[in-house]
């Protein structure tokens, strides 16, 4: 034991436990945005009884396990492991971000130039602790961007020292875990060549096997792309076009770049507008291109460098060029291998000004002095991650022109019932763009958690136009009708809804039916709450009780005591499943059903019996 702690290099253990220091706070956060539906509600994830399922079923597309099977089953697992808890799952972010940080220590030592390698500690700490790299570490669904990372992480540190066979299978394993690894056999191509100071030909056929197989591993990613499209986010949706994708890319880029410098205004759900023209993103594309032509200055003098300005470029390439995934314009997750290139390049920069200056020792102060300041951000950035409010309302703060940030951020306030701030969001954001029908809407519905009813119907017909084929907007409008007891225009909106609704939705038909009992037309109610019964998609088991209990109601006030008796029967029929209260209702309600047939039979006989 003890020689084996003597081999574990202490800067090691100091870089560990500063990594956990820092992330502390997010670890006990919950489930976050993408995280739900595409981890906590995926079948593939949380009910998929064996190891099988979870490669087999197809969850909910355009997730971060959809077509990644790998990343599927490593998640059930988790699941099973934890139950579902979302701090485990962090807690499994952290341990790849850390093993992460080793296999980065690494390489540095192999890959820097020689100026550099008296800082290879430096460069790992700043890359481990820098508050960029915190949305991947503490956002769950990011596992999958850690799990690439890693493999291909551990692709280049087995090929620079000679294991083929190793580069080649965590090669194949990462291009089961995110589709930026196909850019892996061209990273490989220039450390091979760059550090090892080969031609870039002679590289590729002194190992042109292994190039192959690097290359054919691609194919994985071709096959599971074409089996899982994802056409919701990807693609030329919504007036994108690749072109005017490219020039938004601009901005996406440097705010990547400036962000690695100084960040300050990091946030969760970055958006940038469409850019149109050239003339729109002149100014983003200046530092953009100078770092292309760095890169390309690089390549042709076969500098070391070279290497790292291509991590940052290659892998944000397939989210960052023409392709466009108009769901996500930006994302900082993106940057958490690409911002280690952009490291090395600044650093690189930096020490060779001060070489120039005569100021050799002044590089390793100024990264001291960024060895202290990050870790303390990203401590702050981490806490953070404890609720969705906190990062929206960061997110708001930091670019208040982000509209869809803004109604989120209003969303989450409405979850959470905290209705006066939700008002006061949605308002915010309406003196902006006062003609988005949707944020009316959303707020409409805040009012109705407020009581303001008159307002929200008022709001909901002036854009009716816009709700005649939403039926989940009329059923609020006349559920708004409803509670002000204004009974002919309830009905007449919750006809509208059935009629619009496809899915033949039983909530509708029960809202109507009660509108009529309120009006004492029994007959009417008893027709539409047989119909939400009967013809309706299948009702959930845990309402259905509740559906029978109010139609034995309706029959047992129009002293259709049989039939009121069937119902609360049919109520009490899934006892597993229905709530105890209703359960019990149903059985005192047929207890009556039963005493009111009794006293029929009882009147009939007497009636019946002679004088």
């Amino acid at each position: 034991m003890r020689e084996l702690l003597g081999k574990i290099n202490p800067s090691y253990l100091l870089l560990l436990a500063v990594c956990f220091f820092i992330y502390l706070p997010g670890l006990d956060g919950p489930f976050i945005f993408d995280d739900v539906p595409g981890l906590a509600q995926n079948p593939a994830v949380a009910t998929a009884p064996y190891p099988l399922d979870a490669l087999t079923v197809t969850g909910p597309s355009d997730t971060a396990a959809y077509g990644r099977p790998l990343v599927a089953l490593i998640w059930w697992t988790q699941y099973q492991i934890s139950d579902g808890e979302p701090a485990f799952f962090h807690m499994v972010s952290l341990l790849l971000h850390m093993a992460n940080c080793l296999l980065v220590f690494k390489l540095l030592k192999v890959l820097l130039p020689d100026s550099l390698r008296s800082l290879t500690g430096f460069i790992a700490f700043l890359w481990a602790v820098h508050p960029l790299l915190s949305e991947t570490v503490l956002y769950a669904s990011q596992q999958t961007e850690l799990l690439a990372s890693l493999m291909l992480l551990g692709t280049f540190n087995a090929a620079v020292r000679g294991h083929k066979i190793t580069a080649a299978i965590c090669c194949v394993i990462g291009m089961f875990c995110k589709e930026w690894m196909v850019v892996t056999p061209l990273l490989i191509w220039l450390a091979m060549s760059l550090g090892m100071g080969k031609p870039y030909l002679a590289t590729l056929k002194q190992h042109k096997w292994f190039y192959a197989s690097l290359a054919g591993s691609c194919l994985i990613v071709v096959a599971l792309m074409m089996h899982y499209p994802r056409t919701q986010s990807t693609g030329n949706i919504d007036g994108w076009t690749n072109w005017n994708y490219l020039l938004t890319q601009t901005q996406s880029l440097n705010h990547y770049i400036t962000q690695t410098l100084k960040p300050t205004r990091l946030a969760i759900d970055l958006w940038f507008p469409r850019a149109q023209s050239i003339g729109d993103i002149w100014f983003y594309a200046v530092g953009v291109i100078g770092l292309l032509i760095a890169w390309g200055l690089c390549l042709i003098s076969k500098q070391r460098i070279g290497f790292w300005l291509a991590c940052f470029f290659l892998i944000l390439a397939p989210t960052s060029s023409i392709i466009p995934i108009t769901t996500e314009i930006a994302a900082e997750r993106r940057m958490y291998l690409p911002m280690l290139g952009l490291l090395v390049f600044f650093v690189y920069v930096l020490h060779y000004c001060m070489l120039k200056c005569d100021r050799p020792n002044v590089t390793g102060w100024l990264l001291l002095l960024g060895c202290l300041f990050l870790p303390a951000m990203t401590f702050e950035r981490a806490c953070l991650y404890q609720s969705p409010i906190l990062l929206y309302e960061d997110t708001v703060a930091k670019f208040p022109a982000n509209r869809r940030a803004t109604r989120n951020l209003g969303s989450w306030y409405y979850e959470h019932q905290e209705y006066d701030k939700a008002l006061l969001t949605y308002e915010n954001v309406l003196s902006r763009w006062s003609n988005d029908v949707r944020l009316q809407l959303d707020r409409a519905i805040v009012l109705i958690k407020l009581n303001r009813l008159e307002e929200a119907i008022g709001i909901f017909e002036m854009h009716k136009t816009f709700i005649n084929n939403d039926a989940i907007s009329l059923s609020i409008l006349g559920d708004c009708y409803r509670r002000l007891e204004q009974w002919d225009q309830a009905q007449q909106v919750y006809l509208q809804a059935i009629e619009v609704d496809q899915s033949n939705n039983y909530l509708h038909k029960t809202f109507l039916a009660s509108t009529y009992a309120r009006q004492q037309k029994w007959i009417q109610a008893i027709h539409w709450q047989k119909q939400a019964l009967e013809h309706s998609d299948p009702i959930p088991e845990t309402k259905r009780a509740e559906v029978w209990n109010v139609l034995g109601m309706y029959y047992g006030i129009t002293e259709q005591y049989h039939l009121a008796n069937t119902a609360f029967k049919q109520a009490q029929s899934s006892p597993d499943v229905t709530p105890p209260k209703v359960l019990e209702d149903a059985r005192l309600n047929q207890l009556r059903a039963l005493e009111m047939i009794d006293l029929q039979n009882k009147t009939k006989s007497k009636t019946n019996s002679p004088i």
